[in-house]
């Protein structure tokens, strides 16, 4: 791997982290964010953030499928 700097290294070691994102993805991802306006990139870390802030994730995949599905439902519906 190509020598970044401390920060680029680890925006990509945390991307890699995702599922299905190897090595040459999380570069492209990370060179992405790099380039795109500062306030677009920090809008995409506070929604990371406000999600695992304000939802809890329980049980299997489909599980938190459907209660992430039926919590944004019921505050679209004003429940």
């Amino acid at each position: 791997m190509p020598d970044f700097a401390p920060p680029v290294e680890r925006l990509i070691d945390e991307l890699k982290h995702l599922p299905g994102i190897g090595q040459k993805t999380a570069q492209r991802l990370a060179f992405y964010l790099l380039r795109v306006a500062p306030e677009d990139a920090l809008a995409l870390a506070d929604a990371i953030r406000d999600a695992k802030e304000k939802i809890r994730a329980c049980g299997s995949d489909t599980q938190q499928e459907n209660n992430l599905r039926g919590r944004r439902s019921a505050q679209h519906h004003g429940h």
